[in-house]
């Protein structure tokens, strides 16, 4: 495994570095076929109380994300991500792709149109990337309902709407490959998504989405083999001072998550609630709380059973876009058990090439 990972690494750097084709003179190539390309590193230290685990104290590599982007002609723009990220239990890292999709370009009538492997638009979490995380883990209750990392093969078509305000409808199509979905069941999965932007005021904004994922539930995952129905709501404000570059800004973000499994009486649900807020140039201050309510005998996942109430508290440093130093305290409470789990943790962030930019 460290020999397949290294040399996929290196393979990748040498086909983005210059030094890898000559000019157009001399190789018939021109350098500016080649893919734009950024690689982003995380690293983190963590110290969690009462817990004696090795996995979880010292220094270690917590992903390395590199990303490939390129218009391939007239019609289509391709975007490939690799991540490279330790194996669960082991000391070995493992490389997954993460998304390699192609975007339609020009699709008439306000229409967009996405082919191949993608995280699925769910809510507002659930597609970032590990490195775009306003905190240093995903909340409790998309991890436990929407496991870790929805990247799913299938196709995306997104409409802006005829409204007097900004508004997407996004509606896909997947295989149904990840934790959550029952992989030796042959039927799709779908889903839809509603994204809807306001004006407050001149620098402020207002954001409310709504999101359905339906298909067949996991029996590992969930433990019930099922249909299911994932209902969502998010809503996110946003306000940044206008008087000065880098100056005061806020971020207020709020997401329910809500399982619906058929023929079943339980109803498991989630939630999370985050303030950002940068006081300074290159300094921000967060905060965040959060709970999911699942039913032990239901969810095999340790980390949804029971009651599991959280709250973290963040500092990060950031002097550019491109790097930011993280420290972090969380409390991971479980109503049911009464065992609470401290963790501390510190996290070097950093980005190198041009990174294109995230979602609002």
């Amino acid at each position: 495994m460290y020999r397949f990972t290294f040399s996929m690494i290196i393979l990748l750097l040498l086909l983005a570095t210059d030094g890898y084709c000559a000019s157009g003179t001399a190789s018939g190539v021109s350098n500016s076929m080649n893919p734009a390309l950024s690689i982003n590193g995380l690293f983190k230290s963590q110290y969690i109380q009462h817990n004696n685990s090795a996995d979880d104290y010292g220094i270690e590599l917590q992903e390395a994300e590199m990303h490939f982007t390129s218009v391939v002609d007239p019609f289509w723009k391709a975007n490939v991500i690799f991540a490279v990220h330790p194996e669960e239990g082991q000391a070995e890292y493992g490389i997954c792709v993460e998304e390699a999709s192609i975007d339609a370009l020009n699709v008439p009538a306000g229409f967009s149109l996405k082919l191949g492997k993608f995280f699925v638009p769910f809510g507002k979490h659930a597609k970032l990337h590990t490195h775009a995380f306003p905190f240093i883990k995903a909340p409790v209750a998309v991890e436990s309902f929407l496991g870790e990392g929805l990247s799913e093969t299938g196709v995306e078509l997104t409409a802006s709407l005829p409204v007097p305000w900004y508004s997407d409808l996004t509606v896909y199509g997947i295989n149904g490959n990840t934790a959550i979905f029952d992989n030796e069941n042959k039927e799709l999965a779908y889903g839809a998504h509603s994204k809807n932007f306001f004006d407050i005021t001149y620098n402020s904004t207002i954001e409310i989405g709504g999101s359905l994922l339906s298909g067949p539930a996991s029996e590992d995952y969930y433990g019930l083999k099922s249909n299911m129905s994932i209902i969502g709501f998010d809503m996110t404000y946003k306000w940044i001072s206008s008087k000065r570059s880098h100056g005061p800004a806020l971020t207020i973000s709020s997401e329910f998550i809500m399982p619906d499994f058929l023929d079943d009486d339980r109803t498991p649900m989630g939630w999370y609630a985050f303030t950002q807020y940068r006081f300074h140039h290159n300094w921000w201050i967060g905060y965040t709380s959060g709970l999911v309510d699942c039913d032990s005998e239901i969810y095999p996942n340790a980390i949804s059973q029971g009651e599991i109430l959280e709250n973290k508290m963040n500092l990060t440093f950031a002097p550019s876009e491109f790097s930011a130093l993280r420290a972090e305290v969380a409390l991971y409470d479980n109503q049911a058990s009464e065992e609470d789990h401290l963790c501390f943790t510190l996290q070097w962030n950093f980005t190198i090439g041009s990174h294109p930019a995230h979602s609002y």
